[in-house]
């Protein structure tokens, strides 16, 4: 009998080589571009400008504190411009809370007033929806732009959010359990969490053990059948929020065991569902909620409590471009229905998705050559940027029932 298995062994080594050579071409690509950062695992880095609006102040104003605050970063020279990494930016929010006592400038949740760390799960059964674009952008904004402490947990074994943030195995030893494996087989959970080249976003790293532990899981039901699987993801986060504001799940594209674990957790803050505005991801985002409605019950009766209430629960379309008649009356339709509270807006074009998905980064972190990124830069961030304001405003005043008018008190 012929040796099959050899064949996929041989494409999975061919496969290796491709994705070595294409990673090689993308960073002789980078490496053209004038500032290009040191290392690809680090983020870009901000003009003076562009730092003021993260930090929702004039220009001049942030000038002042520069020039008044002791040990005020001093970032580097770039061409004719003062650039900052995250970092930087991180240390000028705490310099500026403790001189004005604003709660925009460092809006880190407040236990003693009852605000909890924000859980929220991006899910859905339709693969290629954008999860995993939705879970690093709303990542990065929220510790960028919102100055917010941000745990991402990946509990999709395909491990996009891991790589994509530069956690590779090859390149960082991820031994066997330290993904949400290992909080499954008794590791303590804070020993797993990774810090990734973002500042002031962490992450529990994937591998493809996750797609055993759901074996284990189906195995563990049927030998003990009051064995609660779908605590799991809340346990993990039970035993780190403290260091957090924000947890975001990204949920592989299924409703097996751990995305239901993962919706339980969000269960007292979010889910949001991201999809394309075509029918077919449409029709299956519809099927998706319809089944989470179903074992959300399933799971009240089994418990005697309420779960899955998701107090911001909301759609996001994304990978779209506006352009065709059909994706306008599908964008037009969700909005009619659904009503833009509900909705988040459109988020990337497509051409940038894959300009910055080439670079391995996220489009708020990447540094890409003058002659592409300048235009796909600004269009991708102005869809980005629309929809995590949403995302951020929602934590704030459906999770936190802040006034949003703090947030701008700082302008």
């Amino acid at each position: 009998m012929a040796d099959r298995l050899g064949d996929v062994e041989h494409l999975v080594d061919q496969g290796q080589q491709a994705l070595d050579i294409a990673w090689s071409r993308s960073q002789s690509l980078l490496a053209e571009s004038e500032g290009q950062p040191e290392s690809h695992s680090r983020p870009r880095l901000y003009t003076f400008q562009e730092v003021a609006g993260f930090l929702n102040v004039s220009r001049p104003a942030l000038a002042r504190y520069a020039e008044n605050l002791p040990d005020f970063p001093a970032g580097r020279r770039r061409g004719p411009a003062m650039v900052y990494s995250p970092a930087e930016i991180a240390e000028m929010r705490r310099l500026i809370f403790a001189a004005s006592g604003n709660i925009s400038y460092l809006p880190a949740r407040q236990p003693i007033i009852g605000e909890e760390c924000a859980i929220i799960a991006i899910a859905n059964y339709k693969g290629g929806s954008g999860k995993s674009t939705t879970t690093l952008l709303a990542a990065s904004h929220l510790a960028l732009h919102g100055g917010l402490r941000v745990l991402i947990i990946d509990a999709d074994p395909q491990g996009s959010a891991t790589n994509t943030l530069r956690v590779f195995p090859a390149e960082q030893v991820i031994e066997p359990g330290h993904s949400l494996a290992g909080f499954y087989h008794g590791a303590d959970a804070s020993s797993l969490i990774r810090q990734t080249y973002m500042s002031g976003v962490d992450i529990l790293p994937a591998t493809f053990e996750l797609q055993d532990l759901e074996f284990s899981m189906i195995a563990r039901i049927r030998e003990d059948s009051a064995f609660q699987f779908y605590t799991l993801i809340d346990a993990f986060i039970g035993e780190v929020s403290a260091d957090y504001d924000v947890v975001l799940i990204d949920c592989k594209p299924d409703l097996g065991l751990l995305p239901i674990s993962a919706l339980y957790a969000a269960s007292d803050g979010g889910l949001i569902v991201p999809f394309t505005p075509t029918m077919l991801d449409l029709r299956s985002t519809i099927q998706f909620l319809s089944v989470v409605a179903s074992t959300g019950r399933q799971i009240q009766e089994a418990v005697g409590m309420e779960a899955f209430n998701f107090p911001m629960l909301r759609l996001l379309m994304g990978k779209c471009d506006g352009n065709s008649p059909a994706e306008k009356a599908i964008m037009a339709s969700v909005y009619d229905t659904f009503g833009r509270d509900l909705v988040y807006g459109e988020v990337v074009p497509k051409t940038e998705l894959i300009t910055a998905s080439f670079a391995d980064q996220t489009l708020p972190h990447a540094s890409l050559p003058d002659t592409v990124a300048r235009k796909t830069m600004k269009t991708g961030m102005a869809g980005i940027t629309r929809a995590m304001k949403q995302i951020e405003k929602d934590i704030w005043t459906v999770l936190w029932r802040r006034r949003w008018d703090e947030k701008r008190e700082a302008a």
